[in-house]
């Protein structure tokens, strides 16, 4: 599986993530283009409209809930960060889901 290892048991599919985040409307005319670490406040891809826009996509496509106090550069400002913010939070929602 190109782009996926496994680690802690868990299986890290950065690719898979990566192309899923460049399927939401904000990136569709240089999601392409850019590089996993580009800014993308610095591209203006991410003004107030947009963040909410990949909020509401991120939410429902992983199934996850974003905090207000998570919406920081830390984890909003590239691709790179954006993809490894999405794998951190559906491995704890997958934790505190009953099985």
């Amino acid at each position: 599986m190109a782009g996926s290892a496994v680690v802690g048991g868990e299986v890290d599919d950065t690719d898979g993530t990566r192309a899923r985040l460049l399927q939401c409307p904000i990136f569709d005319e240089v999601g392409q283009r850019l590089t996993d670490d580009e800014s993308l406040l610095e591209a203006v891809l991410l003004d107030e409209s947009g963040l909410i826009e990949l909020i509401v996509y991120l939410e429902a496509t992983f199934e996850i809930a974003i905090g207000d106090d998570e919406v920081v550069p830390k984890n909003f400002d590239s691709i790179a960060k954006l993809t490894r913010y999405v794998q951190r939070k559906v491995a704890e929602c997958g934790e505190a889901r009953p099985r």
